[in-house]
């Protein structure tokens, strides 16, 4: 019983990792679009800026729970992140 239990979990954890991972992809298109367009005229500066902020602390609080998926998915997000604000200064 203990086992199912335990192989649940790890199956549970790997399917957050990639929702956590699929989730964070919406920076990456976003970026892609101002890079591509070199326009960042829609873009929300200081709503990027709050998100970097989150996605900073929901990654001090995965590595504090030592929560792979929780560290992975953010520091995906903040390289996402990042390149959003990056164009955003650029192409603004």
């Amino acid at each position: 019983m203990h086992n199912q239990k335990s192989n649940t979990s790890n199956y549970y954890e790997y399917y957050i990792m990639i929702v956590g991972i699929l989730g964070q992809s919406m920076h990456y298109i976003q970026a892609y679009k101002i890079f591509s367009t070199q326009s960042a005229e829609d873009i929300s500066l200081p709503a990027y800026l709050i998100c970097l902020f989150l996605l900073i602390n929901w990654l001090i609080y995965g590595v504090v729970k030592k929560a792979k998926a929780l560290i992975y998915a953010e520091i995906l997000g903040m390289v996402g992140c990042s390149a959003i604000i990056i164009g955003t200064y650029l192409y603004n």
